[in-house]
């Protein structure tokens, strides 16, 4: 596995994608609903949209460094 910007458009190592699969649809819903479950008493409305916020910004980034990281062995079956 590299990390640079010559691995942009290279596919990314199989555990990499099953990591993000699984926080795009388990753990993102997850933390959704437990934000929202928690009474305002406790947290105010305001912090909530930031728990939320912070949740999408981090799978994003994530989803940024997909682009950067590669396998260069992957690539070469793929050509070959």
């Amino acid at each position: 596995m590299k990390f640079g910007t010559s691995q942009i458009g290279k596919p990314a190592p199989k555990w990499v994608e099953r990591l993000m699969n699984a926080l795009i649809v388990i753990v993102m819903p997850a933390l959704g609903v437990l934000v929202l479950a928690i009474p305002n008493t406790w947290v105010s409305p305001e912090a909530k949209n930031f728990i939320g916020a912070c949740g999408t910004f981090t799978v994003a980034i994530l989803k940024g460094v997909l682009f950067f990281i590669g396998d260069d062995e992957k690539t070469e079956q793929l050509n070959s």
